[in-house]
């Protein structure tokens, strides 16, 4: 697993390549920018249920992986929950069946991905309660740790009134991937590289995010929160996130 950075003060919102086989599938254009525009198509997986993915969020890092029918499922329903609930981050999922006898499942220091929304406080604390969309994507690659993770204020409240007038915009880089021996709880953490609104303070902050994998289908749900740290590149230990997802998923695979 990895670290990076040094902690040097905290802000809280509150709240691999894989080998080159002989394989054939389907492409997935996955505009996450267009909510409700697109849908999966069923994939059709080889016999031993091995497909061959690359997961491009556009930061020149693509994840490639093979992986097995349940790890395809849930990374589709978090793309599909990024689609739904747009945080400005745009993915191209692509699949092909594995037709090599002797593929195996890609293993690696870490990938967490996910989507959706949940509730947490206004940015502005003379505000109340706002609808936060998030889109997260981090995954080792030769070492080193690589993903983009942005989320949005929107300018909902939670009791169906205007929670901010401004809203806001978050996108940071993902630099440390941290999950847990369970795999069911993880730290992401990555220096700030655009944000308005209501997070323009954060300029030059680092973003730390707990997750706790799940959807919000499950029991107890998956679960996510953010902190701001002065230091661009924070570490991030393993906690478990702390608002439950309204809608989404999230899921982590060592």
């Amino acid at each position: 697993m990895g670290t990076t950075g040094r902690r040097s003060g905290i802000r809280s919102m509150g709240l691999v390549a894989f080998d080159r086989t002989r394989r054939a599938g389907k492409r997935f254009l996955l505009a996450l920018g267009v909510a409700g525009a697109l849908s999966f198509s069923p994939v059709v997986a080889s016999a031993d249920g091995l497909t061959a993915i690359n997961l491009d969020c556009g930061d020149g890092h693509p994840y490639n992986a093979i992986v097995d029918l349940q790890r395809l499922t849930e990374i589709q329903e978090a793309v599909q929950a990024m689609i739904d609930f747009p945080a400005d981050m745009s993915c191209t999922l692509s699949t092909s069946v594995v037709l090599d006898p002797f593929a195996v499942v890609t293993t690696q220091d870490g990938d967490v991905v996910g989507g959706g929304r949940y509730i947490g406080p206004a940015q502005d604390p003379n505000q109340g309660f706002c609808f936060y969309n998030f889109a997260i994507s981090g995954h080792a690659e030769n070492g080193e740790f690589h993903g983009t993770s942005n989320v949005v204020e929107t300018t909902q409240a939670a009791d169906g009134g205007v929670c901010t007038s401004n809203g806001g915009h978050l996108k940071a880089t993902v630099s440390c991937v941290t999950l847990d021996s369970t795999l069911t709880t993880a730290g992401v953490s990555g220096p700030v590289q655009q944000a308005n609104g209501d997070f323009t303070f954060a300029n030059g902050f680092g973003l730390y995010t707990h997750l706790t994998a799940g959807s919000a289908k499950s029991t107890p749900p998956g679960a996510i929160s953010h902190e701001f740290r002065f230091n661009p590149n924070p570490p991030c230990p393993v906690a478990s996130g702390g608002h439950p997802l309204m809608n989404g998923s999230i899921h982590m695979h060592d």
